[in-house]
């Protein structure tokens, strides 16, 4: 069946319509029963007012079926075609001889059908009834000439006519009004559900994104969950093309560079900005996200050849506190791209981000510590080995030779063992002096119980006694009192290795070590007047040696945050410099833990404010 108007109204319409159809059936009984209350007339017999009222009654019935039932709801329309039709023709015969009559019943019948019949099948409702009513009328009276009739009833019937043209133009227009709302409706429930589709896939989107951003400690999957975040900011996914990139501060320079992109070009790999200008200098200023059509016009973001094509842009500041650590750009080439109602929503993802980079930064900065824990144990254990082999492990080879001469000594030269004896005496002194020697490097008690001062002067009088190396010592005692436990330990063990490496290699007559505090900063220097040697020459691919003396000097000041320097030339002695800040007193933690930064290449977290 062709409808014009949704369901749910045409039914209500077809259940008014019946009732004003039953409440004229009402009139309709009452009439009837007046009838019956009088004496039978020849001319209207009992049976033609019954017959007739019972056909109505019939068809009307016959439309509240067609309503109630829903597999026969589509022949409700016909059905009232059927009741105007007999209704009408049934009692024409009854209404005939009076004009208002006729015209009450045909107004009556068409306009409460017309109001609920599409335009042309009220039409043809209208013809119908009017053929029907001329038919019965004749029936009913068939002694009077049917022209008398219609001339009588044709102000009646022209009245009527006009009557249903009203009712089917005001149906027209009510069918219309109807099918605009139903138009509306049904683009409103289409434009509801792509909504709730691409809020429930934005919600799925987040909700992966901020579980991989809280628990991820990968900083490049928190990357690539951070980009896939600028997508979800687009007003249309499948239309709008998209470009992103996470832009971090470089520690060297304080300019921002490309950590990772998204349909990023090779161009801009090597690409650095300063931040502080365009719309990336006005986010980083505001603290939040800002939108842009004018992507030509900023100097930063057209820098980048990925950017140049874009015709909307967001750039969103990563931000935890008061640092700043980088941006994120997120561009299309399509105008008006991205929908600024997200901009509290990208802010937020902003700082998610940043606090996951930082928990990523500071999770590598463990694995690092731990990799180099397992480096430093291990280059412990051959600098000990070493040791050993070259110092004590000889002396007791000569031991146990000399001893095995002793013995042939006894039989062909007695009078020579006291003096060998003596020797191997004190040979066996040097041995358990190198053993001391050693037990204090790996773990000078001094340290912990006397301060830097004491294991110092003991470390400079073990040097002299056992290898007869000069060690001049000058210690601030305002600079020790300036350190941490830790920052003490490590200081001690750059000083051993630098002396001990000075002692081995640079043939030098005396080592002068000196720890002072300048301001805010510590200061140590060990100084010798050896052989010196080629800084540079000495320090390419030093990594891929086996010994790591130098290594460890770099990293164990890089464990107090401190800056080590080498100042050599062959001829000119070297001089080593290790400059570290001073811990405020309420940011001390005495503990034996390190904190070192990250030292990952690829991905470094630096901050400015």
């Amino acid at each position: 069946m062709n409808r014009s108007v949704p369901s749910p109204a045409n039914n209500a319409l077809d259940y008014a319509v019946l009732g004003i159809r039953l409440l004229y059936l009402v009139v309709l009984g009452v009439g009837l029963v007046m009838l019956l209350s009088e004496p039978v007339s020849p001319s209207r017999p009992l049976n033609g007012v019954i017959a007739p009222f019972g056909l109505i009654l019939g068809a009307n019935l016959l439309i509240l079926l067609l309503v109630s039932v829903k597999s026969l709801e589509s022949y409700t329309v016909w059905g009232m075609v059927v009741a105007d039709v007999l209704t009408v023709s049934m009692l024409a015969g009854w209404v005939g001889n009076s004009p208002l009559l006729t015209l009450l019943l045909l107004v009556t019948v068409l306009s409460v059908s017309l109001l609920r019949l599409p335009p042309l099948l009220g039409l043809l409702d209208g013809v119908l009834s009017l053929v029907a009513f001329v038919g019965g009328l004749a029936l009913a009276q068939p002694n009077t000439p049917l022209a008398v009739e219609l001339r009588l009833l044709a102000l009646p019937l022209l009245a009527g006519a006009l009557i249903g043209v009203g009712a089917g133009v005001l149906r027209f227009f009510v069918d219309q009004h109807f099918t605009i709302q139903h138009s509306k409706a049904i683009t409103l429930a289409k434009d509801r559900e792509v909504l709730l589709k691409a809020m429930r896939e934005r919600t799925h989107a987040v909700n992966n994104m901020v579980q991989t951003l809280s628990s991820n400690l990968n900083y490049q999957r928190v990357l690539d969950a951070a980009l896939a975040v600028g997508r979800l900011a687009l007003y249309d996914e499948s239309t709008s093309s998209f470009i992103g990139a996470v832009l971090l501060y470089r520690p060297e320079d304080r300019r921002l560079y490309i950590v990772n992109g998204v349909g990023m070009s090779r161009q801009d790999e090597t690409r650095t900005v300063p931040g502080k200008t365009g719309i990336i200098g006005e986010s980083l200023k505001l603290c939040e996200p800002v939108f842009s059509e004018n992507v030509r016009g900023d100097e930063e973001v057209s820098s980048f050849f990925s950017f140049q094509r874009s015709r909307s842009v967001v750039v969103i500041p990563l931000r935890a506190g008061y640092d700043n650590y980088g941006v994120m750009i997120f561009a299309s080439s399509v105008p008006n791209a991205f929908n600024e109602d997200y901009r509290d929503f990208l802010a937020s993802i902003g700082i998610q981000t940043t606090l996951a980079l930082q928990n990523a930064a500071l999770y590598q900065n463990l694995m690092d510590d731990k990799e180099r824990i397992v480096e430093v144990e291990e280059e412990a254990r051959k600098k000990l080995a070493r040791d050993l082999h070259d110092g004590p492990t000889q002396t007791i080879a000569s031991i146990a030779m000399r001893m095995g001469a002793i013995r042939r000594m006894l039989e062909k030269s007695p009078e020579r063992v006291p003096d060998e004896l003596v020797r191997i005496e004190d040979m066996a002194k040097q041995t358990a002096t190198e053993i001391r020697t050693m037990m204090f490097t790996l773990r000078p008690l001094a340290l912990e119980s006397q301060g830097l001062s004491a294991a110092l002067q003991q470390l400079a009088d073990k040097m002299d006694a056992i290898y007869d190396q000069k060690v001049t010592l000058r210690v601030s005692e305002r600079a020790e009192q300036q350190m941490t436990t830790h920052q003490s330990g490590t200081t001690f063990y750059i000083i051993e290795e630098a002396v001990n490496n000075a002692r081995k290699h640079a043939k030098a007559s005396e080592i002068r070590v000196s720890v002072g505090n300048y301001e805010k900063l510590i200061t140590i220097e060990i100084k010798d007047d050896g052989v010196g040697f080629d800084v540079s020459s000495v320090t390419e691919h030093y990594e891929d040696r086996t010994s790591l003396g130098m290594v460890n000097l770099y990293e164990r000041a890089e464990l107090i945050d401190g800056t080590l320097t080498i100042d050599s030339a062959p001829g000119n002695g070297t001089t080593i410099s290790v400059v570290f800040p001073i811990v405020a007193q309420a940011d001390r933690r005495d503990s034996t833990l390190p904190r070192k930064p990250n030292q990952n290449k690829a991905f470094r977290l630096s901050a400015i404010r």
